[in-house]
């Protein structure tokens, strides 16, 4: 009997630190889930309401407003987390560009990729490689032409020069990088605004060629008598910035032919302004200042070892010395890169990585990415199941209800609801689909256990893969 009640004992203790131990599994496993990982970003550019990156792997990222391809998708949906360009994906590259029109790439190899949004004159977003451009060090995008700087110093042009963009050319558009002429042999910089060029020579002195308002074009470059000594320039929709030698910050708005300075108190190493009215700016402390509206600079607070700050309309994005992003401002479509949606953040907050989905060895182009929800992984259906072969009817009207029919097989699913049924009969879900940004996103469990396809998720890659048999 005591040998007995010992094993009864024994029995119920095994029990209890079974589920103790069980939960202490469980709630180390859904702290990790909830820590939401970012992007580790070696170079970044913003324009508009849009962000293209290159990862430290050498992928390109987008995310931002795609309503007229700006992120080099024609479906005309914007992205809210920097999400792979898939038209490049096979590609790796060392920097990227992007202007409110268009954008263009270096890669690995050398070469260089341009692409446009549908709004240019109804002009593909597929991108083109020129193979022709070599040794190429840095690219500019303005609103509808581009620019790029060769390891020799030269200045190569290519699209809209309906305003002398690319200089002396007659045409009104050049299809194919051309020479820049009666530029000096050493150009160390370049930068463009939607309808101007700008080259930055090594003595410090900027020209200028293109629209300079709407009565009269530059079509030869000019020696831009208002900036003087300045070390570098970035591109802009409406105005380039600067820094001059001594660490000084300055705009010009060649539309209105007007210079601005600002004094910041300590030396800038970046600047990024699209407007001359809102400019951002990194100290060589590493510290970011704001001037908003013609204000005076603002120091931002909690920022600190940044290296790198590109703004669009009314957002900031920082890239910090760990290559990590953060942003705030408007975030009306996605911009912030965040995984939000906030219409604006007035805190920096950090730019989140997001969760691939492969499927048969294909990255999907997702509109909606994988989401951690409750400790769940969930997964948009739609690209899996029609991959599959599956046909799928959804009642977008109520946008609840969807109908997945493959073969003899169908199935019947109800946002909000922790049941399927699976031809007729109902099958307990581990957690209830849920309708988000136009998406019905299910667990990825659902996925094997109706279609019987190898699902793994790997938290570490932040990747789920889907292999059907």
């Amino acid at each position: 009997m005591k040998n007995q009640n010992l094993k009864q004992c024994f029995i119920a203790l095994s029990v209890i630190l079974l589920i103790f131990s069980s939960c202490l599994v469980s709630k180390e496993a859904y702290s990790n889930e909830y820590v939401k990982p970012s992007p580790d970003i070696v170079q970044f550019s913003s324009s508009g309401e849009h962000t293209y990156a290159i990862d430290n792997q050498g992928k390109l990222l987008a995310w931002g407003r795609n309503e007229d391809g700006e992120l080099g998708s024609e479906d005309g949906i914007n992205r809210s987390v920097p999400s792979p360009v898939v038209s490049m994906s096979s590609d790796t590259f060392k920097q990227v560009t992007t202007g409110r029109f268009g954008s263009l790439a270096i890669k690995t190899d050398g070469t260089v990729v341009s692409w446009q949004s549908k709004k240019n004159q109804g002009r593909s977003v597929a991108p083109k490689t020129f193979s022709s451009l070599k040794n190429v060090v840095k690219i500019a995008a303005g609103g509808d032409h581009f620019l790029a700087l060769d390891q020799s110093g030269q200045v190569w042009g290519w699209g809209d020069n309906s305003r002398g963009q690319l200089a002396n050319f007659k045409s009104s558009f050049i299809n194919e990088p051309t020479l820049i002429k009666d530029l000096p042999m050493n150009i160390v910089g370049i930068a463009a605004t939607n309808q101007g060029s700008f080259a930055l020579s090594k003595d410090g002195t900027l020209l200028y060629w293109g629209g300079d308002n709407e009565d009269a074009n530059i079509k030869e470059p000019q020696l831009l008598k208002q900036l003087k000594k300045i070390k570098m320039i970035k591109s802009g929709d409406f105005a380039i910035s600067a820094i001059d030698m001594n660490g000084n910050g300055w705009t010009y708005n060649p539309l209105e032919s007007k210079t601005k300075q600002f004094k910041i108190p300590q030396k800038l190493k970046d600047i990024s302004a699209q407007f001359d009215h809102t400019v951002s700016f990194v100290t060589t402390t590493g510290d970011v200042w704001i001037s908003a509206g013609n204000s005076n600079p603002e120091k931002v607070k909690g920022l600190a070892n940044i290296s790198e700050v590109n703004s669009g309309n009314d957002f900031t994005i920082v890239r910090t010395e760990n290559n990590k992003l953060w942003s705030w401002g408007s975030n009306v479509n996605g911009q912030l890169g965040i995984d939000s949606t906030l219409k604006n953040v007035k805190q920096p907050t950090i730019v989140v990585k997001p969760i691939q989905l492969t499927v048969d060895g294909s990255i999907m182009d997702l509109t909606t990415t994988p989401k951690l929800l409750n400790g769940s992984v969930y997964v948009p259906f739609r690209g899996i199941f029609e991959k599959s072969g599956a046909k799928v009817i959804w009642n977008s009207s109520q946008r609840d209800q969807v109908t997945i029919t493959k073969g003899k097989l169908t199935i019947e699913l109800v946002v909000n609801q922790k049941f399927a049924l699976v031809n007729g009969k109902k099958v307990s879900l581990a957690a209830p689909p849920k309708y988000i940004n136009g998406s019905i996103l299910v667990p990825i469990r659902f996925i094997s256990q109706t279609l019987g396809a190898k699902v793994n998720w790997n938290a570490s890659k932040y990747e789920v893969t889907v292999n059907n048999q």
